[in-house]
């Protein structure tokens, strides 16, 4: 899995944490889901919430706190 590095300031900050593997997103320490489409997820954090968009969107909680997602992941970002 490849540690994302353009987010890793906000994610010590946050206390969560986002790996990809070839095909799936994974992200652990999420407090939450906000909002789940086909296109767009949003999922909540420690203080905010992390939207991920793409195409054909699909999530699978592996526990209570950490989902997977796979599909066309086009966007990540960090919401107020």
């Amino acid at each position: 899995m490849e540690y994302l590095d353009f987010l890793k300031a906000s994610i010590d900050e946050l206390e969560f944490k986002c790996y990809f593997c070839k095909s799936y997103l994974y992200l652990m320490g999420i407090r939450g889901i906000a909002n789940f489409t086909d296109s767009e997820i949003i999922v909540y954090l420690k203080k905010k919430k992390f939207s991920i968009q793409g195409e054909n969107l699909q999530i699978e909680e592996l526990s209570k706190n950490a989902i997977r997602v796979k599909g066309s992941i086009q966007t990540l970002s960090i919401l107020k």
